[in-house]
């Protein structure tokens, strides 16, 4: 039962941030305002890492342009948006049946790890010349 307990208040938690983030997101454009914070690693080094264009790829999905959010940055599409929706999903369950629907737990350890050289493999395609598609850019 605690865990029940737990489990819908990490839900009503999140659901509330996701809402009040994208909220935010929608109203004022991350390439206009400095309310949103840069990039640590851009800002000190010049070199794009993985969630660079993040924020503004969200900006352009609560605005319906995908094309744009996929010019921003691919991975909010393909991987962090699922990934939220997935968790909020799984953490519903919990609250519902009692149980994840993912093992978690039980994750292999070399997804993990491909994931992450995925993520690395990313950030450096996205510096080179020959990828620069890849690279945040207004379309």
């Amino acid at each position: 039962m605690k865990s029940r307990r737990i489990a819908s208040l990490n839900l009503i938690v999140i659901i509330s941030i996701c809402i009040t983030v994208f909220v935010l997101v929608r109203i004022f454009d991350p390439s206009k305002t400095s309310i949103f914070p840069g990039c640590w690693m851009y800002d000190t080094t010049g070199i794009f890492c993985a969630g660079c264009g993040a924020t503004r790829s969200v900006h352009a999905i609560a605005h319906g342009n995908f094309a744009q959010a996929a010019a921003y940055n691919l991975l909010t599409i393909l991987v962090f948006i699922p990934a939220t929706l997935l968790w909020i999903v799984d953490l519903s369950a919990v609250l519902i049946k009692g149980e994840s629907i993912v093992p978690w737990k039980k994750l292999p350890m070399w997804i993990v790890w491909v994931f992450l050289s995925l993520l690395m493999l990313y950030s450096i395609l996205r510096n080179m010349d020959a990828f620069s598609f890849l690279a945040p850019h207004q379309l």
